[in-house]
């Protein structure tokens, strides 16, 4: 949309979002002080916009979320599409208009279809939440999916909550209960028995580097499978038919794996090594 502004600048674009403000995973409602980007500054921004940093003391360089949605607000307004959005608007169903060549919008709530000549769906992955049916008898506990964590930041923090439990073992349940801790709760995390879903956390730097400027170098994406890389690097690391390469690539993972495994000291005490991700040394 920024592409079609800037070819012509008079042309009637409309952008429907379900949120209040812009920003998906980063809008307003969905932000809170815990929560982090996974990349430093220079490495989360358009390459005709850089990022400017304005919180040095974020922990390890990571981007805080709320800086991201500023950064996502001055970047539309910059390219004219800020005034743009219609926000609060939930689409229903999306089909070709009557002429065969339009497509028709039902919008939620209104009896008035939009109709448009170019239609470009951007949902994205996060927008639909599934929260599972957990019954309670002796009381009524605040209950949310981790998406409204940003709304209910305040009374994850209030001083009337002295327990939380977290339901579920991915990214965003690691954000929940570290927000939980900081806010110095008790935290029950619940996750299946086999431990899978858990994701491996490491540190920020690895040999004395950033671990994303790392995990770019030449000799990293040599050993990194990519489906549009059928070069030498797939050929001998990858594709099975060099025994030596293959080896390799295993061996390297492998090592790479135990060593974070151990620096993360999964194996301290029992609920801890509840979190320790399973992987198959093959070399």
């Amino acid at each position: 949309m920024f592409r079609y502004l800037q070819i012509d600048a008079t042309i009637d674009l409309t952008v429907l979002e379900a949120e209040s403000t812009l920003g998906g995973t980063w809008s307003s409602a969905r932000v809170y002080p815990e929560l982090l980007t996974q990349q430093p500054y220079g490495h989360y921004e358009a390459a005709d916009f850089p990022m400017e940093q304005r919180d040095p003391d974020a922990p390890a360089g990571f981007i805080p979320s709320k800086r991201v949605h500023s950064y996502l607000e001055e970047y539309a307004n910059t390219w004219n599409v800020l005034d743009k959005i219609r926000y609060n608007v939930t689409v229903e169903r999306v089909q070709r208009a009557a002429d065969g060549i339009t497509w028709q919008i039902n919008i939620k709530g209104s009896n008035i279809p939009l109709i448009c000549d170019k239609l470009i769906v951007a949902t994205g992955l996060t927008s639909r939440p599934n929260l599972p049916n957990i019954p309670t008898s002796s009381f009524t506990p605040l209950v949310f999916h981790s998406r409204y964590l940003g709304e209910h930041h305040n009374a994850l923090r209030s001083p009337d909550v002295s327990t939380i439990t977290v339901y579920g073992g991915g990214k965003s349940a690691y954000d929940c209960a570290n927000a939980a801790m900081k806010a110095g709760k008790k935290v029950n995390w619940i996750i299946r028995t086999g431990g899978e879903g858990v994701g491996m956390m490491i540190d920020a730097r690895q040999l004395t580097r950033r671990l994303t400027e790392l995990a770019w170098t030449p000799a990293m994406a040599a050993l990194q499978m990519d489906p549009l890389n059928q070069g030498w690097s797939y050929r001998f690391f990858h594709s099975g038919r060099n025994p030596l390469g293959y080896w390799l690539n295993w061996a390297f993972w492998g090592l790479a794996s135990r060593k974070l495994l151990e620096q993360w000291d999964y194996d301290t005490n029992k609920n801890i090594a509840k979190l320790k991700p399973n992987f198959t040394d093959r070399a």
